[in-house]
């Protein structure tokens, strides 16, 4: 039996062994990579990550970090008091004003975090978020698409290269793979939230800062 994929280069070469398409080979790094964009948007344990960055008083905008793809919560700590702050369209944000004091409502624009009210003392900000995962380029690059989300990256890239081959539509069984792998994956997120197990691969990612811009 083959083992789980454990790298960028792993992955590429079961692919070509799968396919038995000499004439793809030079497409498979563009259609893993490729797959990976497409999912990575969903949330997953292993695509969750956490952020914090201190409040400065007088200061509304801080910036996202580096590797947001989608923010899902936002909280303020102040005092030992924890707030989960209502998420705002820009336009509703920046209608509402430039008063002053705790923020109760904020918005993601520009790739920056706007807090209203402006903040008028210290604080500490925390963000759950989706992030994007390292970047692959050599063969002995990995991340967590390539342990846990192996099936579902690496059946996409292959329904991807059989589509683009001109020799008609991938076998329908893969299309089937690829349903059963995105449910399995988000059922298992599912439960580990409902059980309370914490967010993200140990492996892989922790607990991060992001830098503060001035609004």
């Amino acid at each position: 039996a083959i083992s789980r994929m454990s790298t960028y280069g792993t992955m590429q070469r079961r692919i070509a062994m799968e396919i038995g398409r000499d004439d793809l080979l030079a497409r498979i790094p563009d259609a893993i990579q490729s797959a990976m964009r497409a999912f990575e948007s969903e949330r997953f344990w292993f695509t969750e990550g956490e952020a914090t960055t201190p409040v400065i008083s007088g200061q509304a905008a801080y910036a996202a970090p580096a590797d947001l793809v989608e923010p899902l919560i936002l909280t303020l700590t102040s005092g030992g008091a924890r707030n989960i702050l209502q998420r705002r369209t820009w336009d509703w944000l920046r209608d509402a004003g430039a008063s002053s004091g705790a923020p109760s409502y904020w918005a993601h624009f520009a790739d920056q975090l706007w807090l209203a009210p402006t903040p008028n003392a210290a604080a500490t900000l925390t963000l759950s978020y989706i992030k994007r995962l390292a970047t692959l380029s050599a063969d002995t690059d990995a991340n967590a698409w390539m342990t846990h989300g192996e099936e579902l990256i690496r059946t996409r890239a292959k329904i991807d290269l059989l589509s683009q081959s001109g020799r008609g539509e991938p076998p329908g069984v893969l299309i089937v793979m690829l349903d059963r792998a995105l449910r399995d994956l988000t059922a298992k997120s599912g439960r580990r939230r409902e059980t309370g197990r914490l967010v993200g691969d140990p492996a892989l990612s922790g607990v991060a800062g992001f830098n503060i811009n001035a609004g």
